[in-house]
């Protein structure tokens, strides 16, 4: 039986069965070669359970068995920083720095940047969630070599442990503080940036898109563009939607990108998507100039569904 990813990341299916069955389960990546293991390192027993009335079962994997190494494969020039520590967040995370290819020969020339959550997903298969990575290092090496986006600079950010909270409105405006008054001046101090607003994007996938909206609109002194890929908006009754529409102050200034794909949750809460992008619409941003909106026809929510369309906000952002 097939597990279908969520919006929040989290795997999940729904099961029939006659009162009074038993049912004996294991997890696995498809394969018996590839099954869960225990906090031991080993493999488990079958789980058992007796089918008596509607029941959820919450499982998580702490490793899997004998999954193949995935070699390391990046486009162009990369920099990492490892346990980059947090006094804020009391906690460390890796980061990966991708550059332009001109950034060693124009020594004198600084760059937009742009800050991207779930940062070990974005340019290396071998640490990419199931061994399939966004490819933002092929696809912006690509436009800038074809004139068609500016050079920049990208900030992949690794997620940690915390990720459903730092990447929420329960410890996501502790994470702003970390990205505004510890890490990028960590950026800027380190590398030849272009500081102002109107040089610095953020840019997530589910979560991660839903911490980038709140980030630009709660700060759009800091950032002036969001992308939104698959934004989890479901998350905490439509809080984001909530934020939109609650707030009295002035719209921000802002350039945001918005998409979601047709197949499992996020064809099913299509709707909810759209009401996202009219509502932004109501409140005065237009599409094509401060707005883009795109639906991926036959797209899930997953790392490949983003590496195809990563390059329309690179385009919307940075496009010449």
């Amino acid at each position: 039986m097939r597990l279908q990813r969520g919006v929040d990341g989290a795997w999940s299916g729904r099961f029939t069965f006659t009162p009074g069955t038993v049912i004996e389960y294991k997890l696995t990546l498809g394969a018996w070669s590839r099954e869960a293991l225990d906090e031991n390192g080993r493999v488990p027993m079958n789980s058992r359970l007796m089918a008596r009335r509607d029941t959820t079962v919450s499982i998580r994997v702490p490793a899997w068995n004998h999954v193949p190494p995935i070699p390391s494969k990046v486009k162009g020039n990369v920099r990492y920083h490892r346990k980059f520590q947090s006094s804020k967040l009391g906690n460390d995370r890796d980061l990966v720095i991708w550059l332009p290819p001109d950034y060693e020969k124009e020594t004198s020339r600084r760059y937009p940047v742009l800050y991207a959550h779930d940062g070990q997903n974005l340019f290396d298969p071998s640490t990419a969630f199931a061994g399939v990575d966004w490819a933002v290092d092929e696809t912006a090496d690509g436009l800038i070599r074809a004139g068609r986006i500016q050079p920049i600079i990208i900030v992949g950010i690794w997620n940690t442990p915390d990720r459903l909270n730092e990447y929420t409105t329960i410890r996501g405006r502790e994470y702003a503080t970390f990205l505004i008054h510890e890490l990028k001046p960590f950026i800027d101090a380190n590398y030849r940036t272009l500081t102002d607003r109107a040089n610095t994007a953020v840019m997530g996938s589910s979560l991660g898109g839903f911490i980038s909206l709140l980030l630009a609109w709660e700060h759009p002194e800091v950032f002036s563009m969001a992308a939104c890929l698959s934004g989890s908006w479901m998350w905490g009754d439509a809080a984001a939607l909530r934020l939109i529409e609650d707030d009295t102050t002035a719209v921000p200034d802002l350039k945001l990108y918005l998409d979601h794909g047709s197949e499992g949750d996020e064809g099913r809460y299509a709707w909810l998507f759209r009401t996202i992008r009219d509502t932004l619409i109501g409140r005065g941003f237009v599409l094509d100039k401060n707005l883009q909106y795109n639906f991926g026809i036959g797209d899930g929510h997953n790392e490949s569904a983003w590496a195809r369309r990563v390059w329309r906000p690179l385009v919307f952002f940075f496009g010449k």
